[in-house]
């Protein structure tokens, strides 16, 4: 991880559609924050200091899209892994 932080944050709306669409949640993201063979890349958009962090939830390889917000993680994305970030991920192990 790049940065520290005590807690997470998310649009609540963002949440329930991804919940919703994709079966995953964001109050779950800091099991992939977490995974010890976790892979984090800068991933910066207009001008905001992002990141995207590859690891698995519950078994499944995902991509998690974050930013440091204060001493908070905000959640901005939570979608199953694209196979080049699985061939990062697994290359990395």
């Amino acid at each position: 991880m790049l940065y520290e932080f005590d807690s997470l944050e998310w649009d609540e709306k963002k949440r329930l559609d991804t919940l919703a669409d994709r079966d995953l949640d964001f109050a779950d993201a800091w099991q992939v924050l977490a995974d010890n063979l976790q892979i984090t890349f800068q991933s910066p958009q207009n001008g905001e200091e992002r990141f995207k962090t590859i690891g698995l939830l519950n078994g499944d390889l995902v991509a998690v899209i974050h930013m440091p917000r204060g001493r908070n993680c905000r959640i901005i994305s939570l979608r199953r892994a694209h196979q080049n970030e699985e061939e990062a991920y697994y290359g990395n192990c």
